[in-house]
């Protein structure tokens, strides 16, 4: 016989059967939930990773490397010369290497017409203050050393020149002698077999006849690239002497005149600004200028830039600009600064660095 108070009356269901069914029902309600909810979640986002502060100097540097990378720079083939006739200075001076007089100026391979651009003011800001309290440790020598005649020596036909110098990258070298009116009175035209990294010495008798007794004239040897683009210019004011004895000045000394500190060669610059900056001897009344040629001629950037008051040591000036420039892609151009002045071939001396520039 059970007990009245566990047992329940006929037709009521026990009490634990009740509580276990509305359990397993609330369960299945609680999966259909579940189930039909996971068909409105929104999809995973896949939240990028950051990169460490640190590390993003080194992929710049990667990134510009790559560029650097894939825009070679253009090349041409030289143009030679297969009958050498060396002279006796020069072979003295250069065993093993010969030169023989180029008669003709070669011929451009790429002649589009230049873009003109005129250069923007000169720069503005206090140059005093970004002046350095010195010179650096050690001075460039000269790309083109003239060791005779010196500055303001006094010459007779035939002036005896004496220099030492890398020829340009084709092995070309222009000797070149103007009055004091910019008339030519004498060029040659010399190509040197030799290394490119290697310095020759130029020995050469230039000849000249003048109307009068005495004229001012200027001296100057120039190297250029395969595109015809100046690499360096360098040159000697000299009094030419129709009778008389000579005077031969020796050069003051022969570190480069326009030091070259930045941009350093061969680096990727972009933002349409190039940082241009070194130091100079030319100051009184010369102009700074800087160009930017790329090698199809076109000047694509050119400024006077500003020259320091203050004299560092050794006739040294500092000078610094920023120089605009514009091209649509990463292009390799030529850095030209020269100084000018109002005189004779209105060019003293010019020194440049190549480089790659982007937008």
């Amino acid at each position: 016989m059970s007990h009245p108070d566990l047992d329940p009356p006929c037709g009521y269901p026990r009490k634990g059967i009740v509580l276990g069914g509305g359990l397993a029902l609330g369960m299945l309600i609680c999966v259909f939930f579940l189930v039909s909810g996971c068909s409105v979640l929104p999809p995973k986002i896949e939240i990028p990773t950051l990169m460490p502060e640190e590390e993003i100097p080194t992929a710049i540097a990667l990134t510009a490397q790559a560029l650097l990378d894939s825009t070679p720079y253009p090349t041409q083939p030289p143009v030679g010369s297969s009958n050498p006739n060396p002279p006796t200075p020069e072979a003295e001076l250069n065993p093993g290497v010969s030169v023989e007089e180029v008669n003709k100026t070669p011929t451009a391979q790429l002649s589009p017409t230049p873009i003109l651009i005129t250069p923007t003011p000169t720069a503005t800001y206090a140059l005093e203050d970004l002046s350095p309290p010195a010179l650096p440790g050690s001075l460039p020598y000269s790309e083109i050393q003239i060791l005779n005649p010196g500055p303001l020596s006094k010459v007779t036909s035939p002036i005896y020149l004496h220099a030492y110098l890398y020829p340009g990258t084709d092995g070309r070298v222009q000797v070149a002698l103007y009055g004091e009116d910019g008339r030519l009175l004498e060029k040659k035209r010399l190509q040197y077999d030799a290394a490119a990294d290697r310095r020759i010495y130029l020995a050469r008798y230039l000849d000249f006849e003048i109307p009068g007794v005495a004229e001012t004239a200027r001296l100057e040897i120039t190297t250029r690239d395969d595109y015809g683009r100046l690499i360096a210019l360098a040159s000697s004011d000299v009094i030419l002497l129709t009778v008389g004895d000579k005077d031969i000045n020796p050069p003051m000394d022969l570190y480069e005149k326009i030091v070259i500190e930045e941009p350093i060669p061969d680096i990727l610059i972009q933002g349409g600004e190039i940082v241009v900056k070194g130091f100079t001897r030319f100051v009184d009344r010369d102009t700074l200028r800087v160009e930017v040629i790329n090698y199809w001629g076109e000047v694509v950037g050119s400024k006077d830039v500003g020259i320091s008051e203050k004299e560092l040591d050794l006739g040294y000036h500092f000078y610094a600009g920023e120089v605009p420039y514009q091209v649509d892609s990463a292009t390799w151009v030529r850095i030209q600064v020269s100084a000018l002045d109002d005189d004779l071939t209105g060019t003293l001396h010019t020194s440049s660095v190549r480089v790659l520039i982007s937008p």
